[in-house]
């Protein structure tokens, strides 16, 4: 009796930090750790539900990446960022996003230490079924590698 209820009380205690942790993780865009990522990070929303995410890379697809650079040697970064729309068969609207994207360009190829130059917030409005096109230069010579972070941005939707 006393390993049953030892079980239930410690399934529940998991069940329990499990769902109240999956609450707390909402990740501010500027204190979010990305470190040892790719060149593309989603930082997770605001605002979501239990039962089915709402996380913007559910909504949201990267359709190219390009890299290059100025004729004075400044990196240029480009990408395209695609609403596909709504991620249950059920909703055939979707929501249009307004995503706020900023990249950090590095002196180092593993993006390890302080980033070269960081960029001023983005916003862009996505409707459903559209490619926002981001295009970013690093006003500094030297920089050898870039992370793009992507979040929602709680302005106007």
């Amino acid at each position: 009796m006393k390993q049953i209820f030892f079980k239930l009380a410690i399934g529940t205690l998991f069940a329990g930090t499990l769902l109240f942790s999956a609450c707390g993780t909402v990740s501010n865009v500027d204190s979010a750790d990305t470190s040892g990522e790719s060149s593309m990070v989603f930082v997770r929303p605001g605002t979501f539900t239990i039962l089915g995410t709402r996380s913007l890379a559910d909504y949201v697809e990267v359709s190219y990446e390009d890299i290059g650079a100025t004729p004075t040697g400044h990196m240029t970064v480009a990408c395209g960022v695609r609403n596909r729309g709504g991620q249950h068969w059920y909703d055939v609207r979707g929501p249009q996003i307004t995503i706020g994207a900023k990249i950090a360009f590095y002196a180092k190829p593993d993006r390890k230490g302080k980033p070269l130059w960081v960029s001023p917030r983005k916003t862009v409005l996505i409707k459903r079924g559209d490619t926002a096109h981001l295009e970013f230069i690093c006003p500094k010579p030297g920089a050898m590698s870039y992370q793009i972070t992507l979040s929602d941005y709680e302005g106007v939707r």
